[in-house]
């Protein structure tokens, strides 16, 4: 990779949760030419009207190649999205107060268990919110 190819973009939500949280910086790459197909299970930064969303490559349709299927690992498919909206694919993990850390793998649970973990998820996201200093000192003044 040559130097300065590398972008960074905070993760929100708990679509992706617990591999990834609220506040961690994705550090990914711009997409390669050639065969997409080795991208599958890996997490892709694609472009949306709020900004960038990580999700993970579920699977490739069209040929050669053309459309990405996305999802959280807690969310059901996305639209297929083109080679052209896709803006890199994840290479590590920065979470703030561990440093980098491993990229997490696909989840292997099942349907409740997605349930029970999106909802896991949205309490941490909201406790973290609220036990943050910022929100803490604004809240008793």
């Amino acid at each position: 990779m040559k130097a300065g190819r590398y972008q960074m973009a905070p993760f929100q939500g708990v679509c992706m949760w617990p591999g990834l949280r609220e506040g961690d910086m994705l550090v990914y790459s711009p997409l390669e030419d050639g065969d997409l197909v080795g991208l599958v299970g890996q997490i892709a930064v694609a472009s949306s009207p709020t900004g960038p969303v990580a999700h993970r490559v579920r699977s490739i349709s069209g040929s050669p190649g053309k459309q990405l299927i996305l999802a959280g690992d807690l969310s059901a498919n996305d639209a297929p999205r083109g080679r052209e909206e896709i803006l890199g694919v994840a290479k590590a993990l920065y979470r703030p107060g561990q440093g980098f850390i491993e990229l997490p793998g696909p989840l292997t649970v099942g349907p409740m268990g997605r349930v029970m973990l999106q909802r896991l998820g949205r309490f941490f996201t909201w406790a973290r919110r609220f036990a943050s200093p910022i929100t803490s000192a604004a809240s008793r003044s």
